[in-house]
């Protein structure tokens, strides 16, 4: 699947806003479930939380509050700017949709609550940026699993590629939830190292002439499936018909989560170093934030930090168990030139 977006002007990285990683503590999974304990990366609610509106601290759910909180950290509205809004979500607000639910089928004297039904569809987080930010152009919530981060940056380098937008928040959100913890914890998915995780990041998009200061420049998104069994050259040779591979200096992965995706990491990263000539150096990030849907938008951020602190180059590469990948190449900013 070849999905690159056309962007005659370079495609910069100027803001940042990022809530996560938790800390690992114990997360007690409540009625009506069975009563158990799970070790996850559990996130605070920011201090932000107390510039939002009485409204929003009252009526929005919290993973909408977190992606809130989130997009004003990374962006400043200008009068007249076109901005596009794409923030994924693997999940979606299932403690909002939960409470709808449980109330459905719970007691009969226990009043129906259809406001909470309208919070907990998967575009909830989107359609709130774009209306506390004031952003009109294409607004976008893309649920594809583990690369749903790279769907949306995807989608806001397309809007401005084409002109559609002067500037676009892209990124992604997850939370802990009951329903899933208790599954997975059945199903015996957190063993060993991994842990379940949640957290949110927004990051404000635009090409080089609207930036004063960039952060960091995207060289490349795309994104397409991997066969079963994973063929690591294939794989490989996918990678470098859109990198050039003598830019980059680390691979940034998702391994550490789930383990059984460790070696096809690890493979990838091997067949990528035969190609380039060189040992390229190859890091995670899970082990840092958890395992979700929406990891790689916090992987993001560690790449655009990595680039700012001397990398030449960091590969973002996505693998997910059911068979999505996505890469993202971030460069450093050299000006017009680079």
């Amino acid at each position: 699947v070849r999905t690159r977006a056309p962007h005659p002007r370079p495609i910069v990285v100027t803001g940042l806003g990022v809530i996560g990683p938790g800390p690992v503590g114990d997360f007690t999974i409540p009625p009506p479930l069975p009563p158990a304990t799970v070790s996850a990366h559990r996130c605070e609610m920011p201090e932000d939380v107390a510039l939002l509106t009485p409204n929003q601290r009252r009526r929005l759910c919290r993973l909408v509050q977190l992606a809130l909180i989130a997009a004003r950290r990374s962006h400043v509205s200008e009068p007249g700017q076109r901005v596009a809004v794409a923030v994924g979500t693997g999940l979606g607000c299932l403690e909002e949709g939960a409470v709808f639910i449980e109330g459905l089928l719970g007691e009969a004297d226990r009043a129906p609550m259809p406001a909470r039904f309208s919070g907990s569809v998967h575009n909830a987080a989107a359609s709130q940026i774009a209306i506390d930010l004031g952003a009109r152009a294409l607004n976008s919530a893309p649920t594809a699993g583990e690369i749903s981060f790279e769907c949306a940056l995807w989608q806001g380098v397309h809007q401005i590629g084409i002109d559609e937008a002067d500037a676009a928040l892209v990124g992604a959100v997850d939370e802990l939830s009951k329903y899933p913890l208790s599954i997975g914890r059945r199903w015996g998915f957190w063993q060993g190292k991994s842990h379940p995780g949640e957290g949110a990041m927004v990051a404000r998009i635009t090409h080089d002439g609207n930036a004063a200061a960039p952060l960091a420049r995207i060289g490349a998104v795309r994104l397409g499936r991997w066969r079963h069994p994973l063929d690591a050259g294939r794989e490989a040779d996918w990678i470098a018909a859109a990198v050039d591979l003598g830019t980059v200096d680390v691979v940034l992965s998702g391994a550490q989560g789930w383990p059984a995706m460790d070696p096809l990491y690890e493979a990838i990263v091997a067949a990528l170093s035969e190609r380039a000539g060189r040992v390229l150096e190859h890091q995670a990030y899970k082990q840092t934030c958890g395992e979700y849907a929406a990891a790689s938008g916090f992987g993001f951020s560690v790449a655009v930090d990595l680039v700012r602190r001397g990398a030449r180059g960091v590969l973002l590469l996505t693998l997910a168990p059911r068979g999505a990948k996505a890469i993202c190449l971030i460069q450093p900013w050299h000006g017009t030139n680079s």
